[in-house]
């Protein structure tokens, strides 16, 4: 059977490529890890583009053809199971450009992340959060400080820990901005030890400035309207069950960043 599919992200079929293995299925999303370490995910049309995500309005039907273990090859535009293939068309090129944020949006997104989940209710309050929740809290304040962010790496349960997903938001937004992030050399290719896969990628992809398009509309807007910015912080804070919030504090840490480095002073 073969398959076309809505899109596929700017990795897919570039350094995504060659042979992998179906590692997980779920409702809405069946991973794939590449040998080369990368995981690409084929997702329900539901779920935003990322750079390894492909996006099937199919994929009811390869749930019931797939099993864990199985085979698979990627091409520069298709994909081959014994069963199926899948088939893409290359995405349109995007070019960077740096932005320019308003200070304002710093208290637009404190604001969000004081009504989200996860760590970013201990990075703002005094209140007692989950083990992991404080742990990862401590750490970004760490970031924020002037760390490496080896300590957020593979801290937290779940496909993407929440240490992971601090640090996806952290980076993507600045390589947006235009910042360093001040990690420690080697730091992406460490992520692939101590991680998972499917984070690991995420990471890889977000040191490049790209990310998910929900995540990537928050970056955006840091320049803009503050409504919008709000409005798609929001929309971002709805990933997982506290996924969102966490890559939206790491948008936050980078935003604080960019305005010490430029010596503004935040309260």
């Amino acid at each position: 059977m073969d398959f076309v599919a809505e899109t596929a992200g700017r990795g897919v079929g570039n350094i995504l490529r060659g042979a992998g293995q179906v590692i997980g299925i779920y409702d809405q999303v069946v991973n794939i890890e590449l040998a080369t370490g990368f995981c690409l995910s084929l997702v329900s049309k539901k779920i935003d583009l990322a750079p390894n995500r492909i996006l099937l309005a199919g994929l009811d039907c390869i749930h019931r053809q797939v099993k864990p273990g199985d085979m698979v090859r990627v091409g520069s535009h298709q994909l081959w199971h014994t069963r199926f293939s899948i088939a893409w068309a290359a995405p349109p090129s995007q070019e960077s450009i740096e932005l320019t944020p308003l200070l304002a949006s710093l208290g637009t997104l404190e604001k969000e992340l004081r009504t989200g989940t996860g760590a970013c209710r201990s990075y703002f309050s005094d209140s007692v959060g989950s083990f992991i929740d404080n742990q990862v809290a401590v750490e970004a304040k760490n970031l924020a400080a002037g760390s490496d962010g080896e300590s957020l790496l593979g801290l937290g349960a779940g496909l993407t820990p929440a240490g992971d997903d601090v640090l996806v938001g952290y980076l993507g937004a600045c390589n947006q901005l235009g910042l360093e992030p001040g990690v420690a050399n080697g730091f992406v290719g460490k992520a692939f030890l101590v991680t998972g896969s499917l984070s690991a990628t995420a990471i890889y992809f977000a040191s490049q400035g790209q990310v998910q398009e929900r995540l990537s509309a928050v970056i955006q807007a840091l320049s803009g309207s503050q409504s919008e910015l709000t409005i798609n912080a929001r929309t971002l804070m709805q990933v997982g069950s506290s996924s969102g919030s966490d890559m939206l504090l790491g948008v936050y840490l980078a935003l604080v960043k960019y305005f010490n480095q430029i010596g503004s002073e935040i309260a």
